[in-house]
């Protein structure tokens, strides 16, 4: 809301000083193809040994349902991943026979 409005709020005098405080975007982030590359690369190209030191071992980078939150500890991550991939599937009808097509769903590892 704050940003829709900034013209009205924040006085144009005060305005012209934001580009001393905002740093300009370096040339080789601009949204160009080279550009694009080297921003997915940077963002998503990152060894998997990396997730591993944060993640359990289901690599799972979302939520997770844990049965019981208050007893929710590190031992019961993958099964509260675990339980909430089962819970989706359940809600979304998905049975034997079914087929399902996973896109964007994560690391390959």
């Amino acid at each position: 809301m704050f940003a829709a409005h900034a013209a009205e709020l924040v006085p144009p005098w005060l305005q012209r000083l934001r580009r001393l405080a905002v740093r300009r975007q370096p040339p080789e982030d601009l949204p160009t193809v080279a550009g694009a590359r080297r921003n997915i690369a940077r963002h998503y190209d990152l060894p998997s040994e990396l997730f591993a030191l944060f993640l359990d071992e289901t690599m799972t980078y979302s939520s997770a349902l844990f049965a019981d939150p208050a007893a929710a500890g590190d031992d019961q991550l993958a099964a509260a991943q675990r339980r909430k991939i089962d819970r989706l599937l359940d809600r979304a009808g998905v049975g034997p026979g079914c087929r399902v097509l996973a896109s964007g769903c994560g690391r390959s590892t």
